[in-house]
């Protein structure tokens, strides 16, 4: 089970986007994570419409099913370990950097022992 959210754009069952509920219910956390993607991602025109909060979660070989280009990811909080493995690229060390990897490629989250874990994907 994923302990997380989704903030921005969120798939909704007629097949469109429709706004998170998290984004809904809390717009302030929306706006100030908004702020900090703008002021720490090295690629001011990277655009995305969705942002995936993440705690401790430690995410299996899988291939995003939603995703329609590149996602950046950044890892934060007091652990070890944890490198994003990508099947095209190998292992990105997205601990306190962003990363640029593609979603619709295999990629799993590495192994990694600590407290907290919180990991951010931006993705279309």
């Amino acid at each position: 089970e994923v302990t997380g959210l989704v903030l921005g754009l969120s798939p909704n069952r007629q097949g469109g986007c429709s706004i998170a509920q998290a984004s809904q219910q809390c717009p302030s956390l929306t706006q100030v994570v908004t702020r900090w993607i703008r002021d720490t991602l090295p690629d001011a025109a990277f655009r995305y419409g969705s942002i995936q909060v993440n705690y401790n979660y430690r995410a299996r070989k899988h291939i995003d099913s939603n995703n329609l280009g590149p996602s950046y990811i950044v890892a934060l909080g007091s652990f070890e370990g944890g490198q994003l493995w990508t099947g095209d690229r190998g292992i990105l060390d997205c601990r306190e950097k962003w990363c640029l990897f593609d979603g619709n490629t295999e990629h799993a989250t590495e192994p990694y022992s600590g407290k907290d874990r919180f990991s951010f994907i931006l993705f279309t």
